[in-house]
């Protein structure tokens, strides 16, 4: 059986945060060609710092309405 985009695509949403990142990462770098791995690397390297940021409790994940709604509000001032 083939995959087809919607399957993909639902099993790529079901993925977690740090997997959804890779996957988004993964994706943009094909549009651009070749990769740079000393970017990727450190992409990778900030993924996996936010992360264990978020697991040990030094850093909180924000709703996505809420991260925007506090962008705005920061940028008004």
């Amino acid at each position: 059986m083939a995959l087809t985009v919607e399957m993909v695509t639902k099993e790529a949403l079901a993925l977690p945060f740090s997997g959804r990142a890779l996957v988004v990462g993964s994706l943009l770098a094909s549009f651009a060609g070749e990769t740079n791995r000393a970017v990727e690397r450190a992409h990778l390297d900030a993924i996996r710092e936010r992360r264990a940021a978020v697991r040990s409790g030094n850093a909180s994940l924000v709703d996505g309405t809420e991260g925007l709604r506090e962008v705005r509000a920061a940028l008004r001032k």
